[in-house]
């Protein structure tokens, strides 16, 4: 005998978010679940994260320090990371088979360290009667009455209830042609950048530890990798994240010591003193690579084969000058260099408890569609576990 539903739902896209959702939603054997997907495959996204090693969570057990590490988002998301966080997230993972450990950096990571463990996890937890699989790409969807007519380039379905989950670079505007919401201007997030100096790029394969990037009323602290032809890492990618709509050009004032210039300055006068007969250059190298020194005495017009006891009190200045208060101009993103994107279906109709649309009722947005973004390091995982928990349980109890 076929078995019967109550009620139909439609997720379009099958990255983290969607996915979750569906294997809380299909814990109601009445509802009947359907995962769009554009690709061949579903949940491939999850594959390159974590460095393929899947960084699953972060280990912070206060939801409004959790926060804090959206850009776009953060008091938003108080009320979702109260129910559904850190600890669910390892616990969820642990009830599908997926053991976890976390690093010294406090990111959690499957035991395995294998995203692919994880996707085939995921997909296992919805071999289930009521879950089937479409790959097929939804090019519109339409409220009628108290259903949704979802099409895709072949075909048209009606269902009950839709999730949109297509993720940060997912085709919004053209789902949102007949449902009217507000969107926000999408823009890339979390990427490398461009800069007027570019004589920092002879310095490709470079990383330079702890350095503090001041802009705007903002600083951050992190490391920072000088490529080819743009700057990258950590500090870039927060940099690009936080002033992510930000105007270009701007300007960033980078510290590669991470102390005050005055401090510096005596630390490094001190050693001087200590060092007569050793070069200049080998004294400052001791704060940063040589080769990036190297170009800082280029810059300075200081000669590379000066002794200490023959530097004076204004090349002392200078050196401590360019490391404690260099100037960056950014001047442009990498183009589709972007690990994720800001904007999306803005929040303000967007229920913070179930994700479900304001103007709609039994619409929701999941993940990376929504108008939230995290810094690297998995924050971006996290809202997609949450929000696709907290919206499939509200479809579970419908």
């Amino acid at each position: 005998m076929a078995q019967s539903f109550k009620n139909k739902i439609a997720i379009v896209g099958s990255g983290p978010a969607g996915v979750m959702c569906a294997i809380k939603a299909s814990e109601n054997m009445t509802n009947e679940i359907t995962i769009f997907e554009k690709n061949s495959q579903a949940l491939m996204t999850i594959l390159p994260t974590g460095g393929k090693r899947c960084n699953l969570t972060y280990f912070e057990e206060d939801f409004k320090n959790f926060a804090k590490h959206y850009p776009r988002g953060e008091k938003f998301l108080y009320s979702a990371f109260s129910r559904f966080c850190f600890q669910d997230t390892v616990n969820f993972f642990a009830s599908i088979g997926i053991k976890t450990y976390m690093q010294g950096d406090r990111r959690v990571f499957p035991v395995s360290n294998s995203s692919q463990d994880v996707r085939n996890a995921l997909l296992k937890a919805l071999q289930k009667e009521n879950v089937r699989f479409r790959f097929e790409k939804v090019v519109s969807i339409e409220k009628i009455k108290n259903s949704f007519i979802v099409s895709s380039q072949t075909n048209q379905y009606e269902f009950d209830s839709v999730v949109i989950a297509t993720g940060g670079k997912g085709n919004i505007e053209e789902l949102n042609r007949f449902l009217n919401h507000s969107l926000v201007k999408r823009t890339g997030a979390l990427c490398a950048l461009n800069v007027e100096e570019k004589f920092l790029y002879n310095l490709s394969g470079v990383t330079l530890k702890n350095v503090r990037a001041h802009a705007f009323d903002t600083t951050i602290v992190d490391d920072m990798l000088i490529c080819h032809r743009f700057l990258s890492g950590p500090l870039i990618f927060k940099i690009s994240s936080y002033f992510a709509y930000q105007k270009m050009p701007f300007a960033v004032e980078l510290n590669f010591i991470n102390k005050s210039r005055e401090s510096f300055q005596k630390t490094l006068t001190e050693l001087i003193n200590h060092e007569k007969e050793k070069f200049f250059i080998n004294t400052v190298s001791k704060f940063v690579p040589k080769s990036f020194a190297r170009i800082i005495f280029f810059k300075d017009k200081i000669k590379y084969d000066i002794k200490n006891s023959e530097v004076g009190k204004k090349s002392i200045e200078k050196i401590a000058y360019s490391l404690c208060n260099f100037n960056i101009n950014v001047i442009s993103k990498v183009k589709h260099g972007e690990i994720v994107t800001a904007g999306g279906f803005d929040i303000d109709e967007i229920n913070n408890q179930n994700f479900m649309s304001k103007k709609h009722k039994k619409l929701y947005f999941v993940g990376e569609t929504i108008n939230i973004d995290g810094l690297t390091g998995v924050f971006n995982l996290q809202n997609c576990w949450t929000s696709g928990f907290l919206a499939g349980d509200d479809l579970k109890k419908s």
